[in-house]
């Protein structure tokens, strides 16, 4: 009896998969190693893919292959954390052996490593002109970096509990971490305190810097407020009614503050006087993740409920819903010449939709559990995704299936 069920489930996967592939190409990625990544990059100049792996080393890939080119040894225990610098010289690695390291990009070879914190290593963030990184570990401290030296610019730290994710300005200035309901603000060259920004009552889920690096927005569940980076100063707040705030994004240009909530509407903000613009019953069900184009005109979002929508941001109008899954859709994001719209759901397979159209492009499936992670190159064209599991595995949206 047991082997029927397995067999019936099995037929209609396979039915799903094979009218997912009427309505796109179906498509098996490329692995990645060997069920051991714990962390992915794309190089800038979509070359090269960079893996991290609990077997201590660093591997860089050909980008169209997936072959290893290069292996980084080093580390003692596990690489946990990779990143690629955004001017593409040099490449990061954090490892369980609370040690970071700096490689030149093009030789591989190791430039600096350095040795400051006293547990795991949680994550690095890279200054916009590359020219300092900021890492975080298990120790309940973040430090800054000096590229080029590798020299410590500063330890940030702050007593009450563990820093959470870090946040650099567009103009590589200013540095914000947060912590429970609370943000501070740092000064990026010598990493010394600015300001705590408050005004929260259960713990911040996000925290971002304007694209002009004047303003701070932070959420939680119940409330949004915007901070002034000059002086500390809260400018303005906004409560939620009933929901909870599940999603926050800025637009690039500066001027909107846009949300997604637990009752699946979108809300849209002018971001220097928190005036409500649009709000827009977008979806049955918690709004999961919020993108916008690069002209900041359209939106797209998706969510709980299964839908993935596009949206006119200055009319609220529909332009776009996508196939409706039935289950949950978790993460979205465009593509940068906004061609394409990549989306993940509870299903484990990526879908690649049309930007202009809607319709479904490209089906990928391979992973049998959620992911972690999902990387698309500056190009767009290319798209690796890792799950919990640690595999890794690599795809060409301009590719066809063999």
């Amino acid at each position: 009896m047991l082997r029927l069920i397995k067999f019936v489930a099995l037929v209609l996967f396979c039915g799903v998969l094979a009218s997912e592939a009427n309505a796109g190409t179906l498509n098996q990625g490329i692995q990645l190693g060997d069920g051991n990544i714990k962390d992915v990059a794309i190089s800038p100049d979509n070359r090269f893919v960079l893996t991290g792996s609990r077997d201590g080393n660093a591997y860089i890939h050909d980008a169209q292959t997936g072959e290893v080119i290069q292996t980084l040894g080093g580390h003692e225990d596990e690489v946990g954390v990779v990143a690629w610098s955004p001017d593409g010289s040099y490449l990061v690695t954090g490892s369980n052996d609370a040690i970071v390291r700096i490689w030149d990009a093009k030789s591989g070879m190791l430039l600096h490593a350095m040795d400051g914190h006293s547990d795991f290593i949680r994550s690095v963030a890279i200054s916009p002109d590359s020219r300092f990184i900021v890492t975080r570990a298990f120790d309940y401290t973040a430090r800054v970096w000096d590229t080029k030296s590798g020299t410590l610019r500063a330890e940030l730290v702050d007593g009450l509990d563990k820093l959470d994710t870090i946040s650099i300005s567009a103009d590589s200035q200013l540095i914000a971490t947060f912590n429970r309901d609370r943000a501070t603000i740092w000064n990026a060259l010598d990493g010394s305190y600015l300001h705590t920004l408050d005004g929260h009552d259960d713990k911040l889920k996000s925290v971002v810097i304007s694209a002009d690096g004047n303003l701070v927005v932070m959420r939680s569940w119940q409330r949004i407020t915007i901070h002034n980076t000059l002086n500390g100063k809260q400018m303005h707040q906004i409560d939620a009614e009933g929901a909870t705030y599940s999603e926050l994004v800025l637009s690039s240009d500066g001027q909107l503050l846009i949300t997604g909530d637990s009752d699946g509407y979108l809300q849209i903000h002018d971001l220097s006087t928190a005036s409500m613009l649009q709000r827009i019953k977008g979806h049955d069900d918690l709004v999961s993740d919020i993108a916008l184009f690069s002209d900041n005109n359209t939106l797209a979002s998706v969510s709980w409920d299964g839908s993935s929508k596009v949206w006119d941001v200055k009319s609220g109008e529909l332009v776009h819903a996508m196939k409706a899954l039935d289950e949950g859709v978790f993460d979205i994001a465009i593509s940068p010449e906004d061609q394409n719209i990549v989306t993940y759901g509870s299903d484990y397979i990526v879908r690649v939709w049309d930007a202009t159209t809607g319709k479904q492009r490209n089906v990928f499936t391979g992973h049998d559990k959620y992911l972690s992670k999902t990387v698309l190159s500056q190009n767009g064209q290319t798209l690796v995704s890792l799950d919990e599991n640690g595999f890794a595995l690599l795809w060409h949206l301009d590719r066809e299936a063999r």
